[in-house]
């Protein structure tokens, strides 16, 4: 893919480049330097403790950041969930290592999907769920911008950076304010948030299907070709996907194409090897699975193909839809290599 923009400050991009290569499993194979587990353990409470005593000095300077009563929120300056999380996936040699950004969710976060200390360890898929809260560089506040950052889970965070000055207005990553800023310790930079950030758990083929009857043409047209399969695996990719409308008005009978030429139209709605979110888009060529281009207008959100005068309209109310391999705009009009 080429004049692709990733707006992402240079400093995480270089520390991407170092875990985006992993697999999720490897993540937890950080070097403990010859610790044990008690001396892992002593250095992950005291890191929780430091946390939480910053967390508290943080919440006495500003108050209107928890609600305004400090007394009344206590479970916000806590982190002993996160840290049984830390400790029973391996993640807390990442943590212990240094080099990465976590965004940490309170005791009042986790609990607010019925997760305890004690009942953690049994939930579904959590070593995916705490990647989800990790970058894979040092990003304190001043290094965030608007926009889709990757994490160490493979699927991407939301950022927006409100107004500030009003818990209302706090910095949000996805649905989650951002209230506790730039702690660091092991060289991990943290953040506290509000809430458990939790990443997709199905493929972008089931996104699509989940979203019927929008994408029903093109998920029949994916199954009939067999490349239902392909987006079925770990890629990333990103799917320019055209609605039942976008092929309606297209005025042709899928039904009458060969396999190849069929084949053809539906790569060429697909980026390969990479998750490109409406915050990465810039005007320019892209090159497309099918070894054709389009060109993106990113000012007025639109694709142009080459085989039509018409240019497709990636739709604002569906874009940026993550599945665990990718991401899928919705686009009103079916691009012709």
């Amino acid at each position: 893919m080429r004049n692709v923009r990733l707006n992402i400050n240079a400093l995480l991009i270089a520390g991407l480049i170092l875990f985006t290569g992993c697999a999720k499993e490897e993540v937890t194979d950080v070097a403990t330097n010859g610790l044990t587990r008690t001396e892992m353990d002593t250095q992950l409470d005291a890191f929780i403790s430091d946390l939480e005593t910053q967390a508290a000095v943080y919440a006495e300077e500003n108050p209107r950041d928890f609600y305004g009563d400090q007394a009344k929120s206590p479970d916000f300056l806590r982190f002993n969930t996160l840290r049984e999380a830390l400790r029973v996936t391996g993640l807390d040699a990442a943590v212990l290592g240094g080099g990465i950004t976590v965004f940490c969710p309170s005791d009042r976060a986790f609990g607010n999907i019925g997760l305890t200390p004690q009942n953690v360890a049994g939930t579904e898929g959590l070593a995916d769920i705490l990647l989800y809260h990790v970058v894979g560089a040092n990003v304190f506040s001043g290094d965030l911008s608007n926009g889709y950052v990757p994490t160490l889970n493979g699927a991407a965070v939301n950022i927006n950076l409100g107004a500030g000055g009003h818990v209302l207005e706090l910095p949000q990553v996805n649905d989650a304010f951002i209230y506790l800023f730039d702690r660091e310790r092991y060289g991990t930079v943290f953040h506290g948030i509000s809430e458990v950030l939790l990443p997709p758990t199905i493929d972008i083929v089931d996104v699509a299907i989940g979203a019927a009857p929008e994408f029903t043409t093109l998920v029949g047209a994916l199954v009939d070709t067999g490349l239902d399969d392909v987006l079925r695996t770990e890629g990333p990719f990103t799917v320019f996907a055209p609605t039942n409308q976008a092929f309606e008005d297209l005025g042709i009978d899928l039904g009458t194409l060969s396999q190849e030429d069929l084949s053809n139209i539906l790569l060429y709605h697909v980026v390969q090897g990479a998750r490109v979110y409406s915050s990465d888009l810039a005007d320019g060529p892209v090159d497309m699975a099918n070894g054709g281009s389009v060109t993106i207008d990113a000012t007025n959100f639109t694709v142009d193909d080459s085989g039509s005068a018409d240019v497709a309209g990636i739709i604002l109310s569906s874009i940026d839809i993550q599945g665990t391999n990718g991401v899928i705009h919705a686009i009103d009009k079916v691009l012709l290599p």
